[in-house]
């Protein structure tokens, strides 16, 4: 029934794009073999916490692979998501006899970390250097038309909306990457968490890190394909197959370490290291301030 509702948009999306066809059977196989029995997984969800623009796309697309996983698209009729909360509604409109991976931007809170939990036994939590994080941010919004600050950063020069981004880096993710940096610490057992840095250097060792974290088992034609696997590499499908059968849209740019480099004036890097100065270090992206 679920699938009826949306074949009148699929079918359009095919005839745009007739490749995509090839995904769809492999989701509607994954379905129906895990309803029949065929996999045999300690977690029915696989779910993932991640900083905006920190691979985290990259990361469930990937475990996607594994036979039997699907993507997912939710439910959020409370709207938590948005505010990058978590809900039961979330959780419980995810199929229940089936394999899902969910990734979100969920940020900590005592409430949301209980919630994960409710339905999670483990899950992973994605960060990455915030300059690096603020500079793809600033070129994403860019090129979204429905963002609200695209208007702002087309407008106005590098300068001043590198300078914007900075201030919603101080306002919305120093907090979340501090936050969650702290129940890692506090909860080994049921998070893990997992650097874009580590994921784009060493794909192949980070994603078996990951697999085995979740208790998937070892296969050697997971771990090639990771190998080969980068940020450059994802597909970049309509944005409309996000929200018929869970296929994403790639988020990438140009995924480079130390890009802020290129671009961080004198000015932004005196503001960065007002707002997250010490947590760069304590993450240790850098020794001391001079830089």
């Amino acid at each position: 029934m679920r699938y009826l509702k949306k074949l009148p948009k699929f079918v359009k999306t095919i005839a745009k794009n007739p490749e995509v066809m090839y995904d769809f059977y492999k989701y509607l196989k994954n379905d129906v073999l895990a309803l029949m029995g065929k996999f045999s997984y300690d977690y029915k969800v696989l779910y993932i916490a991640g900083l905006p623009k920190s691979g985290t796309t990259w990361m469930e697309t990937q475990l996607a692979r594994y036979p039997g996983y699907n993507i997912r698209y939710f439910q959020d009729p409370d709207g938590c998501v948005y505010e990058h909360d978590i809900c039961d509604s979330v959780f419980s409109s995810l199929p229940k006899y089936r394999y899902s991976v969910l990734k979100l931007h969920t940020k900590y809170s005592k409430r949301n970390y209980e919630t994960i939990r409710k339905y999670v036994p483990r899950f992973v939590v994605m960060i990455r250097d915030l300059r690096d994080m603020c500079v793809s941010r600033y070129f994403h919004v860019k090129k979204e038309k429905t963002h609200r600050h695209y208007e702002l950063y087309n407008r106005e020069s590098v300068e001043v909306g590198l300078m914007h981004c900075i201030t919603v880096i101080e306002e919305e993710y120093v907090s979340w990457v501090n936050d969650w940096i702290k129940a890692c610490r506090d909860n080994p057992d049921n998070i893990m968490l997992i650097t874009y840095e580590e994921l784009n250097c060493s794909p192949e060792e980070t994603f078996k890190k990951v697999t085995n974290f979740f208790h998937l088992p070892v296969r050697t034609d997971f771990l090639e394909d990771a190998k080969r696997s980068n940020l450059q590499g994802e597909r970049n499908l309509q944005q409309e197959l996000e929200k018929n059968f869970g296929i994403i849209k790639s988020t990438k740019r140009k995924g480079t370490i130390g890009d802020w480099k290129n671009y961080f004036s004198e000015s932004h890097k005196k503001k960065f290291k007002e707002i997250a100065g010490n947590l760069m270090i304590e993450l240790g992206y850098e020794k001391d301030m001079n830089w």
